[in-house]
C-alpha cells in the first residue's frame, strides 16, 4: 500500500528522475480523480434509478444532485476533516473541556453556590466534556467512514470502470513516456489504480535527494549531489553527514572555477542546517548564519512520516 497522499507527494518531490514535474502532476491528478468521479457517478446513477426505475422523470434531477453533493461532502470529511480530528482529538477534547470548566465555574458562581459546589461543577464539567468529546469523535469518525463506504459502493457500477480506464491510461503513460521511473530491476516506482496511486515501491534504491531543490532530472549523482534510500530519508544523521561531505568535496574540487561552484545546486542551502542561502556561497542563510555555520536548531522542511511509510 502507498503512504497517505500528503506523505506520498512529500516523497515524490524528492525523487531524482527525468520528467519529475510531469509525473508529479500525473500523480496529483490520479489522486484527485476518484474524489470527483465517484460523486459524479453517484449523481448519474441516482438520476437513472429515480427517473426511469421509480418513474420520477425530471423531478429526479434535484434529488440526484443532492446525492452527489452529499457524497462529495462525505468524501471530503472522510479524507480530510476526520483525519485531522483523529490526529488532534486530544487537543480538541482539551479545549472543549477547559471551556466546560470555565462555564461550570461561571454558572455556579453566578448562582452564588458554596465553594465546594463551584469546584465540583467545574471539575465535573471538565471530565464529562472530555469523555463525551473523545468518545463522540470516535463514533463520528466511524459513522462518516461507514457512510463513505456505502456511497462508494453505490457509485461503483459507474465509477469503478471509469477509474480503471484512467488507471490503465496513467500506467501506460508512465511506461511509454516517462520510462525513467523504474527501479534498477525494471519494476515501476509508481503504479496507478482505481484509488489513485495503487503502489509506491522505490525499494531499497537511492533515488531521493535531501531537498526538492537538489533534483537534477536524474543527474544528481553525476552533479555530486548525494542520493538516499527511502529509509535513509528518515535518518537526519546520515543526511547531514553525506550532504556535508558533498559540500566539502565540491569546495575542494580544483577542476571547477569559483563561479561554477557558486552556481552549484548544493550552494543554495547552508550545509550546517539546511536553510536556504540568500545569495549562494559567501552569503548568509535566511536566519543570518554564515555559510557552513549554524546558531539555530537544524530542521527539515518536509515531514515525511518515515515510520508510517516503512511499515507498509
Amino acid at each position: 500500500m502507498p503512504p497517505p497522499p500528503a506523505q506520498l507527494i512529500g516523497y515524490l518531490s524528492r525523487v531524482d528522475r527525468p520528467h519529475h514535474d510531469a509525473v508529479l502532476a500525473l500523480v496529483k491528478r490520479a489522486i484527485l480523480l476518484p474524489k470527483l468521479i465517484r460523486p459524479l457517478a453517484a449523481t448519474i446513477l441516482a438520476y437513472l434509478l429515480l427517473a426511469y426505475v421509480a418513474g420520477l422523470g425530471t423531478k429526479a434531477l434535484p434529488v440526484a444532485a443532492v446525492v452527489g453533493a452529499v457524497m462529495l461532502l462525505v468524501t471530503f470529511l472522510d479524507n480530510n476533516v476526520m483525519r485531522w480530528a483523529e490526529r488532534n482529538s486530544s487537543r480538541i477534547a482539551m479545549v472543549l473541556a477547559v471551556l466546560a470548566l470555565f462555564f461550570g465555574l461561571a454558572a455556579t458562581l453566578l448562582t452564588k453556590k458554596e465553594p465546594l459546589v463551584v469546584l465540583a461543577a467545574g471539575a465535573g464539567g471538565f471530565c464529562v466534556t472530555w469523555i463525551v468529546v473523545t468518545i463522540g469523535l470516535v463514533f463520528l469518525t466511524l459513522l462518516i467512514h461507514l457512510a463513505s463506504l456505502l456511497l462508494r459502493a453505490f457509485a461503483s457500477p459507474i465509477a469503478a470502470p471509469v477509474l480503471a480506464i484512467f488507471a490503465h491510461i496513467h500506467n501506460r503513460l508512465l511506461r511509454t513516456k516517462y520510462k525513467g521511473w523504474v527501479t534498477s530491476q525494471g519494476t515501476p516506482i509508481i503504479e496507478f489504480g482505481s484509488e489513485g496511486v495503487k503502489n509506491f515501491a522505490p525499494g531499497n534504491e537511492a533515488i531521493f535527494v535531501s531537498s526538492p531543490r537538489f533534483r537534477c532530472g536524474g543527474a544528481a549523482m553525476a552533479a555530486g549531489i548525494p542520493l538516499f534510500t527511502a529509509y535513509e530519508l528518515g535518518n537526519d544523521a546520515i543526511i547531514d553527514q553525506r550532504v556535508r561531505a558533498a559540500y566539502d568535496a565540491l569546495r575542494a574540487t580544483s577542476s571547477e572555477s569559483h563561479d561554477d561552484i557558486a552556481n552549484h545546486p548544493l550552494m543554495d542551502f547552508n550545509p550546517a542546517n539546511g536553510l536556504p542561502m540568500i545569495a549562494g556561497l559567501g552569503s548568509v542563510d535566511v536566519m543570518g548564519n554564515a555559510f557552513g555555520t549554524d546558531s539555530h536548531q537544524s530542521y527539515h522542511d518536509v515531514d515525511m512520516g518515515h515510520d508510517s511509510f516503512n511499515n507498509h
